[in-house]
């Protein structure tokens, strides 16, 4: 009898020791974790909260939605973008998507650094937000306003001073993000990427701002997609997320040392094979495709959302002060980027 009691306990503490080990190896695998911050770069800024509000409701109040389905508001959407990157000092891009009986198209607009020599060879930093919703009742705050309205004011903060960057950046309104197109040639970034890559252009990284308006501080108001993640990630979707995979490992360690600097803001980061349900759910898998390294900016969408798709992602239940430190995040971010070692 005392001999099977000293098995047991021995099998408890193996089981045991190995569970820790196996936690432990998927922590780090999953978290990419990091320690410190970049601390508040003098640089730093970040939006006004209502401007932030004022694009979602104007985006998500068109009616009727801004679709595939209803073209007329797909490109009152798009006029809008427009206006208010032009309001800024920009020179306006638009680049054709080839959609038969659809007349619609990305909107771009470049930043340089200072005493920019485009003669030397050069990469992109491209952040990009689709402004498309899905299907033909709903509004689509979150997705995607929210991430436009990021987009918008971002490149308004590069505006507003020159940080000293080192690359210029390419900001991206992207068109056709959503079903049927989604995950097509026909897909708005994917028509982005296949263009920089035809003139032979390269992109240092890629930014997806993809849902980043819906916070909740209620418990178990974040779901997962597979349980055990459940081990390794917060039950209140109170959160912003990093996702990336295994090749964007170093990079969203280094990201994440930004975000860790913006106060009040949780971050958290996912490093998974494309293959996990929503890990290449945006435009950053365009990037994918050709080698770039590219993140996901996002609220985790329709694992917290429960409003996704539906007709009740309106702008009012968004929480802008929370996007205002989320557009501070990828604004740090870029400003203290460097490429890891290759």
């Amino acid at each position: 009898m005392t001999l099977l009691k000293v098995s047991l306990k021995r099998i408890g503490l193996l089981s045991a020791i190995v569970f820790m080990a196996l936690y432990t190896a998927l922590f780090f695998a999953l978290r990419a974790p990091v320690t410190g911050s970049y601390g508040r770069n003098p640089w730093l800024a970040s939006p006004e909260p209502s401007d932030l509000r004022e694009h979602v409701e104007f985006l998500a109040g068109l009616t009727p939605t801004r679709s595939v389905h209803h073209p007329e508001s797909l490109e009152k959407a798009a006029q809008y973008i427009i206006r208010e990157f032009e309001e800024m000092g920009y020179g306006v891009e638009t680049q054709a998507v080839p959609i038969e009986g659809l007349d619609t198209y990305n909107i771009i607009v470049k930043w340089y650094p200072e005493n920019f020599d485009s003669s030397s060879p050069y990469s992109w930093i491209v952040v990009g937000a689709h402004y498309d919703s899905h299907g033909k009742t709903n509004p689509g705050a979150d997705d995607n306003a929210s991430g436009v309205a990021g987009l918008l004011e971002l490149a308004k903060l590069f505006k507003q001073k020159n940080p000293g960057l080192q690359y210029p950046v390419q900001f991206v309104a992207y068109t056709t993000e959503e079903p049927p197109y989604f995950a097509t040639r026909n897909m708005g970034s994917a028509v982005h990427a296949r263009s920089l890559m035809k003139q032979k252009q390269r992109v240092e990284l890629m930014f997806s701002l993809e849902m980043i308006g819906y916070f909740s501080e209620k418990w178990f108001s974040q779901h997962f997609n597979i349980l055990l993640l459940g081990l390794f990630y917060p039950w209140k979707g109170n959160f912003i997320g990093l996702v990336g995979t295994a090749k964007e490992y170093q990079v969203v360690q280094e990201l994440k040392k930004s975000f860790f600097a913006i106060a009040d803001l949780n971050t958290y980061s996912i490093s998974a094979p494309p293959g996990l349900e929503g890990v290449d759910y945006s435009d950053h898998r365009s990037y994918w495709r050709y080698g770039w390294k590219a993140v996901m900016v996002t609220d985790t969408a329709f694992l917290r959302n429960r409003e996704y798709h539906e007709p009740g992602d309106t702008a009012s239940r968004l929480d802008y002060n929370k996007m205002s430190l989320v557009v501070a995040g990828v604004y740090n971010s870029i400003l203290n980027y460097t490429p890891p070692s290759r």
